[in-house]
């Protein structure tokens, strides 16, 4: 049979133009076009769980036929129109399969496909009546919630043009108290759709939060909808149904969506922020402190446009009082409250923008402290998500990291081995940070045939909460990257002597020799292993001699020394090899 796929040229990819039923029943067809994606035709996204391997079914495209898994298969017979040609996008269909070279070269412009879609389309599965209960729900929920009137104005990355700004006046001016009274009758309602834990489980362990694909996908869209069966839900309505059931339930299945959500939303920060300044991000950081629930984007939204009003409230009731002020002998007010409603007024819009202009401690991080962690929290995030081919660990996020600046080997899977594509992450990782932090994620035993200080991005590793810990005190990174080594320089604190195991399988206690620290770590520490602070890191790190250098065992939380007490700018460094 004909194959349906031809050599793409230049940065084009494939359309699949869904053909509508000649009946209910009739079989998924289509065919396949090539579009530019410099100025690409109309297209929606699909992002999805392949799901099972067997059974496979055919769909026909062109002269030809594609077979596909069952998922997404469903997934086609729920998106097709009754009447019109549906135009998507789905990898399964529009990437050639079998051939290494297609597949490598789509995905190097996976960032440009998921962020020019029209919209990207989360695909959950077949519905049940618990995961209908639980989309209603987290609907419901996010509906009732306080949601600022300002949420339906667009958002711009920069500050508010001026025609925004005149909407923001138009609305209180003429929808401002409707909204106030549709808000009141919210709150007094007696409807109220009860919390059910097995529906939310239902829910949230679907396959598609496990795969690491969707990670990039959703982050790089622009207006994600969310589909199980014949319900939809906006992206941001289902974010905000995920801290709400969190305060209900901290089970690991909702714990793991809601981590994996949030982590979306950071690296979702990252890509947009890349034409903001510090304060900026200051300011993205209040706003998720001061209202978490729901989508961080319309948060984000909402509270820039929130901040332009505070401005403009301030400044017209300055002028408002001074011309008052110069005024009052001959004006009398009705109302004796309206010195006193004015004074309240200007006191909350002053506090509010000065909390943006003077930030408390923790939120002056500004930009490059939020490309980190959401650099990190991804790293973290694809290590607990599904992959058929584990290379895809990385390029996965390739998109992603693309468009945050972090230049990465294009992928390729034809003469590619795991350890290469793991060694050379890790690298391309520590060059764009110009810090270790990466050592953090890194224990044996490694991937075979890569580095100990490399991440074994295969398997699950403890996620420890380390932002607050300043170990090597202020000093700064001092590393050379060779080929297979890395060179490092740090102060060795003490050698292990004791070991003994604790009740968590992700952790072993230790004792050192002479100053009798105590610490835990999630590698396999020994007797003989060494405590080093490593110059410019956060915590300690277990090494292990072999031969001319060091094996990374893990990190390491040691009581009395993690504020840098061990630490002494004046003590001439070791150079330590990392294999």
């Amino acid at each position: 049979m004909t194959s349906p796929y031809t050599k793409l040229h230049g940065k084009s990819i494939r359309i699949f133009d869904l053909n509508p039923p000649s009946e209910p029943s009739s079989n998924i067809s289509g065919s396949l076009r090539e579009t530019s994606l410099q100025n690409p035709a109309a297209y929606d996204a699909l992002s999805y769980e392949w799901g099972a391997p067997e059974p496979k079914f055919s769909i026909g495209v062109g002269n030809g036929c594609i077979q596909v898994t069952k998922n997404c298969y469903e997934a086609l017979l729920k998106l097709r129109h009754r009447a019109r040609k549906r135009m998507l996008w789905i990898d399964a269909i529009c990437i050639d399969q079998e051939d290494e070279k297609d597949k490598s070269h789509q995905v190097a412009m996976m960032a440009d496909i998921y962020s020019k879609a029209d919209r990207v389309i989360v695909w959950l599965g077949e519905s049940t009546p618990e995961s209908d209960y639980a989309l209603d729900w987290c609907q419901h929920v996010s509906r009732m919630s306080f949601s600022w009137p300002v949420a339906k104005f667009n958002y711009r990355p920069n500050l508010l043009r001026a025609k925004e700004r005149r909407r923001v006046a138009t609305w209180f001016r003429e929808r401002g108290t409707g909204y106030a009274l549709r808000f009141c009758s919210r709150c007094f309602t007696g409807y109220e759709m009860h919390y059910r834990s097995e529906s939310m489980q239902d829910l949230f362990s679907r396959g598609w939060f496990t795969r690491t694909w969707t990670i990039q996908e959703v982050a790089l869209a622009s207006a994600p909808l969310v589909m199980c069966g014949e319900k939809t839900i906006l992206w941001g309505n289902l974010m905000g149904g995920f801290d709400i059931a969190f305060e209900h339930e901290n089970t690991d299945t909702v714990r793991f969506a809601r981590n994996a959500a949030q982590c979306i939303e950071i690296l979702w920060l990252g890509l947009l922020q890349k034409s903001w300044d510090d304060s900026d991000a200051r300011f993205y950081e209040m706003a998720m402190t001061l209202f978490s629930s729901g989508s961080k984007k319309e948060t984000l939204r909402r509270f820039r446009v929130l901040k332009e009003v505070c401005v403009r409230t301030l400044l017209v009731l300055v002028i408002s009082m001074a011309i008052y002020r110069f005024n009052r002998d001959h004006w009398r007010l009705k109302n004796s409250d309206w010195d006193a409603w004015i004074l309240v007024i200007l006191i909350f819009s002053l506090c509010f923008v000065m909390a943006f202009l003077n930030p408390p401690e923790g939120f002056a991080e500004g930009r490059q402290q939020l490309l980190r962690k959401a650099l990190i929290n991804n790293i973290n995030l694809v290590r607990l998500r599904g992959a058929t081919d584990l290379r895809d660990k990385v390029f996965a996020l390739y998109g992603a990291f693309q468009a945050l600046g972090i230049t990465l080997d294009d992928p390729e899977y034809e003469h590619s081995t795991v350890a290469d594509v793991y060694f050379r992450f890790a690298r391309r990782i520590i060059e764009w940070q110009n810090n270790l932090d990466i050592l953090i994620e890194a224990s044996l035993p490694s991937y075979p045939g890569t580095p100990t200080w490399v991440p074994d991005l295969s398997r699950e590793y403890p996620r420890w909460e380390v932002q607050h810990f300043k170990a090597a005190g202020n000093s700064a990174p001092n590393f050379t990257c060779l080929v297979g080594i890395l060179r490092t320089a740090g102060l060795l604190v003490d050698m292990v002597t004791e070991t003994w195991a604790v009740e968590s399988e992700w952790k072993s206690s230790f004792l050192t020799n002479e100053k009798r620290y105590e610490g835990v770590t999630p590698g396999p520490v020994q007797a003989g292993d060494l405590v080093v602070l490593i110059s410019g890191l956060r915590v300690p790190m277990v090494l292990r001699g072999v031969g001319e250098g060091y094996q990374v065992i893990g990190m390491a939380e040691v009581k009395g020394i993690m504020d840098g007490e061990a630490w002494d700018d004046n003590v001439l460094k070791t150079m330590f090899d990392l294999v």
